[in-house]
């Protein structure tokens, strides 16, 4: 529709000095003031009367709304000859993977009571475990170092009492806990950096 006019009135909107396709446009919507401009004759208006009456026959619609239509599949044609959608990367493919099975209706629950499972396995008898003894038999040794200095320099004994059974010992059965602690802390931010972080921010 828009060429036919164009070719219609291309003569008028050189002697105009307006743009082909834009005199086009303001032709069909009725213009007045382009189409004063563009000077037709009686016969020149019938066509492009025709032309916009089949034009409005053939889509359906009036000519105000047609040539909306065609700008917006314009655009849409441009868009797709210009426009690259980048290629989803495998690893977000597979971060959607996952997500899917950690958010999913029935497979979140379970998944969540065996990594809490995990977490506490691996706190209390695994990596927490291990560096509980190590502090337990870091301050057990320490406690004899001094027991023994404390000894050789015939401290009074109610004041070795002190120190070894209530400080040493005392304070050492707390800090004993201080790996345990640390481990589950740990892994509850790994837990929130590796996958729940992700998951809300997907």
């Amino acid at each position: 529709c828009i060429h036919a006019v164009g070719h219609l009135i291309e003569d008028h909107a050189e002697t105009a000095k307006l743009p082909l396709r834009f005199a086009a446009n303001k032709a069909i919507e009725g213009d007045h003031l382009i189409l004063e401009k563009l000077q037709l004759d009686e016969n020149e208006k019938e066509m492009l009367e025709h032309i916009v009456c089949q034009m409005e026959t053939e889509r359906g619609v009036d000519r105000s709304a047609a040539i909306a239509d065609m700008r917006f599949d314009f655009i849409e044609r441009l868009c797709e000859q210009t426009v690259v959608k980048p290629k989803e990367s495998k690893e977000r493919i597979r971060s959607e993977k996952i997500d899917r099975i950690l958010t999913g209706k029935y497979t979140a629950i379970p998944c969540f009571i065996v990594i809490m499972i995990l977490v506490f396995y691996l706190t209390f008898n695994v990596i927490g475990a291990w560096l509980q003894g190590l502090l337990e038999l870091g301050i057990g040794r320490l406690t004899e170092l001094a027991d023994a200095a404390m000894t050789a320099a015939h401290v009074n004994s109610a004041v070795q009492s002190l120190v070894i059974d209530g400080i040493f010992t005392g304070v050492g059965s707390v800090l004993s806990f201080l790996p345990i602690v640390v481990t589950l802390f740990f892994s509850f931010h790994l837990w929130k950096t590796a996958v729940i972080s992700p998951v809300w921010h997907s």
